[in-house]
């Protein structure tokens, strides 16, 4: 289940480094040492640096992050509802949460 949305996972050599470092404990997950977290998250970084490299020339990804800082910052402010127009994002004063993801994903 979940194979459908993921696709294939990666079987590179840097994936296998990351599964390799967490097997190497045969212990339950809660005995887990923090230099067992810091190897594993290192591996975790090598092996998905070339995705990340990839994402940031990823249009789609980058205005999505735009949005989001937009609506963090807005939140910060009386008028949030006036900064939110400024990008197009138009909301009543009685909007939802639904509301705002209807504005948000026609963007």
């Amino acid at each position: 289940m979940g194979h459908t949305r993921l696709g294939e996972l990666p079987k590179g050599q840097k994936w296998k480094a990351v599964v390799a470092a967490r097997a190497r404990r045969d212990d339950s997950p809660d005995d887990l040492l923090a230099d067992d977290v810091d190897i594993i998250a290192q591996k975790t970084l090598d092996a998905a640096q070339a995705g990340l490299e990839n994402a940031i020339e990823d249009t789609g990804l980058r205005y999505s992050f735009y949005l989001l800082t937009q609506l963090a910052l807005a939140a910060r402010q009386d008028d949030w509802q006036e900064r939110m127009s400024h990008i197009g994002i138009d909301l009543s004063e009685d909007a939802s949460l639904f509301g705002l993801t209807t504005e948000v994903k026609m963007r």
